[in-house]
């Protein structure tokens, strides 16, 4: 009960967002910016997502490798498994979405089995070439990409085969990403 009045007296002169019942504290607007606006818009992998060249991405197999893990963001890869397991195999996704004003803010995270390139608007963002970026969250400052109106996110993904011969178990492939804008 008392954490529940210091929150609801801390909500009156500003805007938090908390994620309930953990006692998380992830952004806060200070009480002289309390009459602007104080949502933060997310942009995630999933439903949303589509590969380049046309469908939808699928929800991939959760290896127990990945230990890189971002709220709200599912994995994604164009099967449920890899289709080319012992083969490098790069694949791109794009998502379009809509921002009503120029951010004050903006943040990407991502992860992915192994490889990314992420461009906003055709802008590059983000890149990682080595391997091993699922088992830790890349987080990326990407306001200045952003415009008002329609945007659109494009991430290239490479999942790497290292030479070997593989099952879709033992090399799995997937994408994980968020945006919050702010």
């Amino acid at each position: 009960p008392y954490l529940t009045v210091l929150l609801m007296k801390y909500f009156i002169w500003s805007c938090a967002i908390v994620l309930l019942g953990t006692g998380i504290f992830l952004a806060t607007v200070e009480p002289s910016h309390a009459a602007e606006s104080c949502t933060v818009t997310s942009v995630v992998s999933g439903a949303d997502t589509q590969l380049q060249g046309g469908g939808a991405a699928s929800s991939a197999n959760v290896s127990s490798y990945w230990t890189a893990s971002i709220a709200g963001a599912p994995w994604v890869w164009e099967s449920a498994a890899p289709s080319k397991p012992s083969a490098d195999q790069t694949v791109s996704f794009t998502q379009d979405f809509t921002v009503a004003a120029a951010p004050g803010s903006a943040t990407l995270l991502i992860a992915a089995d192994d490889l990314y390139n992420v461009q906003i608007n055709g802008t590059q963002v983000a890149q990682i070439t080595q391997a091993d970026t699922f088992m830790q969250v890349g987080s990326y400052d990407v306001a200045g990409a952003l415009v008002s109106g329609t945007n659109t996110i494009t991430v290239t993904a490479t999942n790497l085969s290292y030479g070997g011969t593989y099952t879709a178990e033992q090399n799995p492939a997937g994408l994980s990403y968020r945006i919050d804008i702010d």
